[in-house]
């Protein structure tokens, strides 16, 4: 499905799509829904700047009710090397697993063409089965792995891209040239 079909399919269904500029909620929705660590590294005042320049985008699934509850959302920041970067996708337990993750992604994608930029990127633990395997059904292809990444060598991290340009004059950048793993 493209974003649209998305978006008529779930504001039929009772969700929504916003945009958040504030880090202070944005950090407040990312615990809510999951990410406990998130203050551990994500400052209010960096995120707000990156916010302000618009270097930094954050959306979010509202429930269309009384509550008005945030139960999805999705942080991504712009590098100066043409991609796009997943810093955060979270979605409530309870709402898992009915599209609401691919719906944030073909959100992402959309900023990412009109921006021209050359790839959106995320990387992952190597224990976070659940995730790799979301963005792996959701188009995303192995680019790297990078070993004992931690301090305390306790995981390897993966980094996984989708490509969201094929190479043309238009594009700011390059497609980008990735070292692939089995």
């Amino acid at each position: 499905m493209n974003f649209q079909q998305y978006s008529d399919t779930y504001n039929q269904k009772g969700y929504k799509l916003i945009h958040l500029t504030d880090a202070k909620q944005i950090i407040q929705v990312g615990i809510s829904n999951g990410l406990e660590d998130l203050n551990d590294w994500s400052k209010p005042e960096i995120l707000q700047k990156r916010i302000d320049n618009q270097d930094f985008y954050s959306f979010a699934i509202q429930l269309n009710t009384t509550s008005n509850s945030i139960i999805g959302i999705i942080t991504v920041g712009i590098e100066e090397e043409g991609r796009l970067w997943i810093e955060m996708l979270s979605i409530n337990n309870k709402y898992r697993r009915i599209g609401l993750g691919r719906w944030l992604i073909a959100k992402i994608e959309i900023i990412a063409r009109d921006l021209k930029l050359r790839a959106i990127f995320v990387d992952l633990d190597d224990d976070n089965d659940i995730a790799l395997k979301f963005y792996k059904s959701a188009g995303f292809k192995n680019a790297g792995v990078i070993k004992e990444y931690y301090y305390d060598s306790s995981h390897d991290l993966f980094c996984i891209y989708i490509h969201t340009f094929s190479p043309n004059p238009a594009c700011r950048h390059q497609t980008p040239t990735l070292v692939m793993w089995d």
